[in-house]
């Protein structure tokens, strides 16, 4: 079979959707492991592999957040990898140095060895063993590229732009790079085969039932979604000349973590089977959460963000790796029951609801740049905090990859809020264990509140089970 993209891409680069360009605006960054990390040079060439494969695996892309065609990304700039930690005058002879020291600098081996000595000085020392928010921050700090690596012991931390892709181009990333899959091989075919993610999964659900799409979209307001743990419930206007920058852009947001062990939340699950049959962990988890926050002082808005992952709505054996999740807003405060928010996401997920506002939304968007109709300018008054919720489900999620220990195993994603005063929470369940994740902007929202409502998340979760 032909490993290559069966078609190719519109001349002048490659055509994304819409929703590409307002995701290429912001970066979300995770660490997770323990794994069997590779070397940095096994790294560099797996990833640059992958780079070179084509535009269905995304990574070759220069995301842009005003053009509808991304050009190809040249290795340096698509992909900056860190070393694993070195200490200084221990840097091997035949080293190469990332994309991150100048090529100028670097004339002899010896000035590649100063610089790389240099570089880690002025960045701070990565240590296999440390906090894995501050293995983060040293991944952040990396100059610009559309996928950035720091390679710690057996931890990984990666931060990309959100443009090319979210949970799903993550694992890729992971199984190229850790896993070691080959870009022949036939896991890539579904991607590569796959073009307008979003009309074939609108094509597919309301295809039969076309009434049912416009009952859908006259219910409500629909504007365009952004997805995956990164999106409040409108989207943010696209910055153009003269419009105002939106806070915290170009910078990366705080975090508060939790790690609920797998002994707690086996006992957690044990009461939910017990006393709440058939409601999710997540809607538990997002209602302990609204209560975590308000408890904490936070002057939390009612309607919370959920992100739907639209693969599910795909015709099968068809899947994509670029953004393909709609953010859906549900009324939860201190009083909704986890069984009610259950039974509305249950609803919204049959109905096709996500397939239905990803593509008014888009539609919608389209209609007022062809109108070249100008966003409205920001609201300046300081509104409530807006919480989304975004749950990645269980990690690893191929065989390709897994942790070393799961004992051990922790996964942290910070996705930057979509407005200033958003706090976009991410959840991962890592071998039994939960693993969340809270991002904000401290001037906007209380740094000591946020982490005061995560320490507290444990406690919520079983008031919440008992809470009809």
């Amino acid at each position: 079979m032909n490993r290559k993209d069966r078609r190719p891409p519109v001349s002048g680069g490659t055509r994304v959707a819409l929703i590409d360009l307002l995701h290429a605006q912001r970066r979300c960054a995770s660490v997770f492991g323990p794994m069997p990390v590779p070397t940095v040079d096994e790294a560099r060439d797996r990833l640059y592999a992958m780079a070179a494969a084509g535009p269905a695996l995304r990574l070759g892309l220069r995301p842009s957040a005003h053009h509808i065609h991304w050009q190809p990304a040249p290795t340096a700039t698509a992909v900056s990898i860190a070393p694993q930690w070195i200490s200084p005058g221990r840097i091997p002879p035949a080293w190469i140095p990332p994309a991150w020291i100048s090529p100028e600098s670097v004339a002899t081996e010896s000035d590649a060895q100063s610089a790389c000595t240099q570089s880690i000085a002025d960045r701070g020392r990565i240590e296999p063993e440390g906090d894995p928010l501050a293995l983060l921050e040293s991944v952040r700090a990396l100059p610009d590229a559309g996928l950035r690596v720091v390679c710690a012991g057996d931890l990984v931390a990666v931060d990309f732009n959100h443009g090319l892709g979210d949970v799903a181009f993550t694992q890729a990333v992971v199984d190229a790079m850790i896993g070691g899959l080959t870009m022949s091989d036939a896991h890539w075919d579904r991607y590569r085969g796959t073009t307008r993610p979003l009309l074939a999964a609108a094509i597919h659900t309301f295809g039969r039932h076309p009434g049912r799409l416009a009952s859908l979209g006259h219910s409500r307001r629909h504007r365009l979604p952004t997805d995956d743990a990164d999106t409040q419930r409108a989207a943010p206007p696209e910055p153009g000349p003269g419009a105002p920058i939106p806070a915290g852009a170009g910078r990366p947001p705080s975090a508060a973590t939790v790690r609920i062990p797998v002994i707690e939340m086996r006992l957690l699950r044990d009461a939910r089977d017990r006393d709440l049959p058939g409601v999710s962990m997540f809607a538990v988890l997002t209602c302990a959460l609204v209560r975590a926050l308000l408890d904490a002082g936070i002057d939390l808005d009612p309607a919370v963000t959920i992100p739907f992952d639209l693969r599910p709505y795909l015709p099968a054996g068809t899947d994509t790796l670029a953004p393909l999740s709609a953010g859906l807003t549900f009324p939860v405060t201190a009083d909704t029951a986890a069984r009610t928010l259950t039974q509305m996401l249950d609803v919204a997920s049959r109905s096709g609801r996500p397939v239905a506002t990803m593509t008014i939304g888009t539609m919608g968007e389209w209609t007022s740049r062809l109108a070249r109709r100008h966003p409205p300018a920001p609201d300046s008054s300081l509104p409530r905090a807006q919480l989304l919720h975004s749950s990645v489900g269980r990690l690893p999620q191929t065989a390709h990859t897994r942790f070393t220990d799961p004992a051990r195993a922790v996964n942290y994603t910070v996705s930057d809020p979509a407005t200033p005063t958003g706090i976009t929470v991410t959840s991962s369940t890592v071998g039994g264990a939960l693993c969340v994740t809270a991002a904000f902007y401290p001037e906007y929202c209380d740094a000591t509140a946020v982490r005061a409502a995560l320490a507290a998340l444990p406690g919520h979760v079983a008031t919440t089970l008992h809470h009809k």
